[in-house]
This record gives C-alpha cells, structure tokens and sequence, in this order.
C-alpha cells in the first residue's frame, strides 16, 4: 500500500508538471500571449503588469467529497441544487445571483467568576493535551511490540 501512495505521488508531481509546461508553452504563449507579453519584457516603471492581474482573481471551491454534486445528489437534495448554484454564481462574481443571505453576526458576552474561568482553562487545555499524549504514548507502545 505504501509503495502504491509513493507511486501516485510521483506520478502526480510529474503530471502537473507536465500540465504546467503544457499550459506556459502552449496557452501562455498562444492564446493569452497579449497578457503574458509582460511577464518576458518586465516595465520597471509600472507597479502592477498584466501578468499581475491574471492570477489576482482566481477562486478555489474546497469540499469533503465531489459526489454532492452529482446527479442524483442534485436530484434528491434541493440543497446540493441551491450549492452548487451558489458556488458557479460565486465563481463568476454573480454576487446578486446568491440565494442565501448572510447572517448578521450576534456577538455574546460570558461573565465568569475565577473558578468557572479556571473550569474553562483545564477544560480547553489541560484535558485535550493530555489526551494527546497518552495517544503518543499508546502509539510508541504499540510501535515497541
């Protein structure tokens, strides 16, 4: 299993290297050479080139698992529908298009005398720091045997 993971490692890496290659040689400096112009013949004088602004408005959608935007998630669940709408709208800086509006940020204020105060320290502290250590320990223990 291991060397299957190294294998799709290396392989990956050379892929996307190939890709990047690919996308320089062949997209670069064809059909967007007009803004690449200037990523070879750099104007001192200018602070922002337009090779710049190529890059400044890409997104990035990150999620668990591809498969809530398949057919039939988008058939069953009208809220994968309202995503993944939301997301393409998003992307392309369709701000007015979104469903969902944003909530309103309610803020809470805690009051705590000392010993609720010391209860919250060694509970967000002291209690997932030693569990952590004992996992250390419980997996060095069961890397001896």
């Amino acid at each position: 299993m291991m060397l299957l993971n190294i294998s799709i490692t290396i392989f990956t890496f050379f892929a996307m290297e190939f890709v990047a290659w690919f996308t320089h040689k062949y997209i670069m400096h064809g059909i967007l050479w007009n803004v690449h112009l200037d990523h070879h013949q750099v104007d001192k004088n200018k602070k922002i080139q337009k090779n710049d602004l190529n890059s400044r408005k890409g997104k990035v959608v990150v999620m668990g698992s591809s498969s809530i935007l398949t057919n039939k998630r988008l058939k069953e669940n009208t809220g994968n529908r309202f995503l993944t709408k939301n997301i393409i709208n998003w992307m392309i800086e369709e701000r007015g298009m979104l469903d969902i509006e944003p909530k309103s940020i309610s803020t809470y204020n805690i009051n705590l005398n000392e010993r609720e105060y010391v209860n919250l320290l060694y509970a967000l502290s002291v209690i997932p720091i030693s569990t952590a250590l004992i996992g250390l320990f419980v997996g060095w223990l069961r890397k001896e045997l």
